[in-house]
């Protein structure tokens, strides 16, 4: 039982992050519940509330979800909690004030409430100028780019760096794996992709172990980083070097190769 809290906890800690956030959102919900001129849209939010704390927000609920689906994936229906809405709802409500003293005084305690609990999301690095219209990193786009031009619908293995953003920038290039390989959503249970995956990610990749892969599961691609050291030589299982784009080297399967 002990374990399970804990863990419970933990979630929560990784969802809110800020604890004065989830104590300005209880703070919400208590005016929601104390205030009944919202009427119909307050009974709806708060049933909304009451329903999730039933089969989302308690630890006995993760140890329900937790047996039918992954686990890592629960504090993921924390997001079906309109935490942001129901904020921004009942902090204009109380300003609704028919004295304007009383306004003013509400208008305060809300900006405060704002500056103290909230984070500027313009500090920190968290914004930087975007290098293209995808806000992707360029090289990424450039990679997935040239291989849509020469082939329109592709297949290709890929470095970690590039497989999330390319899934985001086109469906047509299908991936032998993607971010799954981690563990997330859909687990890979292929032991030969991890195989690939692990050799792709090492120091010195072991290209026969890739380009054999490749081959099997009709990759037209596979792109290395140039800045590690092949043990073997993509050419000599039918890849061609094709190009450099930044810091990836793009190696195609020759045509004559492909219909053997």
């Amino acid at each position: 039982m002990r374990q399970l809290l804990e863990e419970f906890w933990q979630a929560v800690a990784q969802y809110w992050g800020n604890w004065r956030i989830l104590a300005l959102f209880v703070l919400a919900a208590a005016l929601l519940l104390g205030i009944k001129k919202y009427g119909l849209y307050r009974k709806a939010l708060l049933t909304l509330l009451l329903v999730l704390l039933v089969l989302v927000y308690n630890p006995f609920a993760k140890l329900f979800w937790s047996k039918v689906m992954q686990e890592h994936l629960y504090w993921r229906m924390f997001w079906i909690l309109p935490a942001v809405p129901l904020l921004a709802f009942v902090m204009t409500g109380v300003l609704d004030q028919k004295a304007a003293w009383k306004k003013g005084i509400f208008a305060v305690l809300v900006a405060a409430a704002i500056v103290l609990c909230g984070k500027n999301v313009y500090t920190g690095g968290n914004f930087t100028k975007a290098e293209n219209k995808f806000k992707l990193p360029q090289e990424s786009v450039m990679v997935a780019d040239y291989m849509l031009t020469e082939d329109g619908e592709t297949k290709a293995i890929v470095p970690e760096e590039l497989f999330c953003h390319i899934r985001q920038y086109s469906s047509r290039i299908s991936l032998l794996y993607g971010r799954d390989i981690l563990g997330f959503t859909a687990p890979v249970g292929n032991k030969r992709f991890h195989k690939v995956y692990e050799e792709m990610e090492s120091q010195a990749p072991n290209v026969r172990t890739i380009m054999r892969a490749a081959k099997k599961y009709d990759c037209q691609y596979v792109v290395f980083d140039s800045s590690k050291l092949l043990r073997g030589d993509p050419v000599n299982y039918g890849y061609e070097k094709k190009t450099q784009i930044g810091r990836f080297t793009v190696y195609r399967r020759e045509e004559k190769v492909k219909n053997e």
